[in-house]
């Protein structure tokens, strides 16, 4: 069940990215879905046969089928600046989005998966929801250009109400210890800001207010998987390389 919710938003986060991006040619969406899907597949029936695939080793290995793949459907074309531009852009989606749904499907899959899995998504939901509810009251300096609205004591806020949500976990899920949790919660919340960020300066940088209309007021799958994107494979990381996380 988790892979297919998974390979939804995976789907439905492709469809967005390209449509944002400009990619026209049905061929490269196809293509790009098909990997995807083919990628976060082929690493659960892996872990279903008893092994395991590093995310990383996805990473290096199967990002570069992507572009390749695509100039050999445009082999017999004219060569042109546009088509270049839209295999760059692609390409970088294909990493945006699949890195990230391999981490939390390697969350999942080790040991406490679900608790982690909650764990990732309400700490990045917290602190979203702290950061809008403290911006709107005290908010007064301006965070960056790229979303006018965010501000440095929302921002903090943020952190702050995701450092209360990793001691929850501390204390109920007993998951790991009270600093380590502070450890996630700062460093896993604000990487999931960068990737509000990211997702705002993407949409931005072509025109665009919501990735989707997915669910009202909300947006599509990007506006409500952006700051996972970023805090997965940051909160998979400590998680792997830290002893008792």
């Amino acid at each position: 069940g988790f892979v297919v919710l998974c390979s939804l938003f995976l789907s439905l986060g492709w469809i967005e990215y390209t449509r944002i991006v400009g990619a026209p040619h049905f061929s490269t969406r196809a293509l790009g879905l098909l990997l995807l899907l083919g990628t976060l597949g082929a690493k659960w029936l892996a872990a279903e046969g008893g092994r395991s695939i590093d995310p990383l080793w996805l990473l290096l290995l199967v990002p570069p089928l992507l572009p390749g793949a695509l100039l050999l459907l445009r082999f017999r074309e004219p060569v042109r600046k546009e088509t270049f531009d839209e295999l760059a852009r692609v390409t970088l989606g294909f990493v945006y989005l699949l890195f990230p749904l391999l981490c939390l499907l390697e969350l999942r899959l080790g040991s406490n998966g679900l608790m982690w899995v909650f764990f990732a998504i309400l700490l990045v939901k917290g602190n979203d929801i702290g950061a809008y509810l403290i911006g709107r009251a005290i908010g007064r300096t301006p965070l960056t250009p790229i979303s006018p609205k965010k501000t440095w004591e929302g921002s903090t806020g943020g952190l702050v109400v995701g450092a209360l949500v990793a001691l929850g976990f501390a204390h109920f899920g007993e998951l790991f210890g009270y600093g380590q949790a502070v450890v996630l919660a700062v460093v896993g919340g604000a990487a999931g800001q960068l990737g509000d960020l990211a997702e705002s300066y993407l949409k931005r940088s072509f025109g665009v207010k919501d990735s989707g209309a997915l669910i009202p007021e909300f947006g599509g799958a990007l506006d409500i998987m952006d700051s996972v994107l970023f805090s997965a494979p940051v909160l998979y990381a400590l998680h792997v390389g830290w002893p008792g996380a």
